[in-house]
């Protein structure tokens, strides 16, 4: 088979639909969210998730340098996932870290919630705001947009001044800030579509989208992880992953011909 030849199905087994395996990929150190609290958001009938931590690198990513930390760890977990016959990846964590070196490594389906939301709003509507934690995680969006083809549907990237590590306290004041920007994006920067700019923000969606349509907005929102969950659930259903030739093999793994 030509290295480059792109694979209709991504795992050669061939996925049973009624078990379908997808691992998370936390790019944090630590036990930043328990898969058990997360369930009731993430869960898929028919769908095993999973979910791993990387053993080396921060306990956030708050820039591109954090980002890059996480990659080797991100490989060796995706290479592990994938040998033992995991179906579909799903990195935990806005910034997408590693997302082109990961589908370069493996055959079956990767996907980061920053790129998987960001298509998906531009698909639902016309503009899109990200509402994340801090002013600085501003340029990591927009570099971000610029790579996958979104920067003309971006709104806006408004924040909160919130810390990570404040996410696991303090909802109402969490609920408040983010409907606040959210509204201010719609007012102010004519969005349509609302992106939580954080996983870390999971669960939010529903309590934002009742809270701007209580004060008049009809407003799309999009709570970027279990999105992305369902999007590789329904690429490994149709018996789709990346091409090849989009995303070739390093030549350092290849088979000898």
């Amino acid at each position: 088979m030509p290295p480059f030849e792109a694979s209709a199905r991504a795992n050669d087994r061939g996925p049973d639909m009624n078990d379908i395996h997808i691992r998370i990929l936390s790019a944090v150190v630590g036990t930043n969210r328990s898969l058990e609290a997360e369930q009731s958001v993430l869960a898929i009938a028919g769908v095993r998730l999973s979910k791993v931590h990387v053993a080396h690198g921060t306990r956030s990513i708050e820039s591109i340098h954090d980002s890059a930390l996480s990659v080797p760890e991100l490989l060796r977990l995706a290479a592990e996932a994938e040998q033992e016959g995991v179906d579909a990846l799903v990195i935990d964590c806005m910034a997408d870290p590693g997302l082109v070196a990961l589908r370069e490594r493996v055959k079956i389906p990767v996907l980061g919630p920053s790129q998987t939301a960001m298509h998906l709003a531009a698909l639902l509507g016309h503009r899109f705001s990200i509402v994340t934690l801090a002013r600085h995680l501003k340029v990591l969006f927009e570099i971000a947009a610029a790579s996958y083809g979104t920067a003309a549907s971006m709104a806006s990237c408004r924040w909160i001044d919130i810390a990570a590590d404040e996410l696991a306290d303090g909802h109402d004041r969490i609920f408040a800030a983010v409907l606040a920007q959210a509204v201010r994006a719609i007012e102010d920067d004519n969005a349509d579509t609302i992106i939580l700019g954080c996983t870390g923000l999971l669960g939010l969606a529903g309590e934002i989208t009742r809270g701007l349509h209580e004060r008049g907005y009809d407003a799309l929102v999009i709570d970027p992880l279990p999105a992305t969950i369902r999007q590789a659930h329904a690429l490994v259903a149709a018996g789709l992953s990346h091409s090849r030739y989009a995303y070739p093999l390093p030549a350092r793994l290849r088979c000898p011909a």
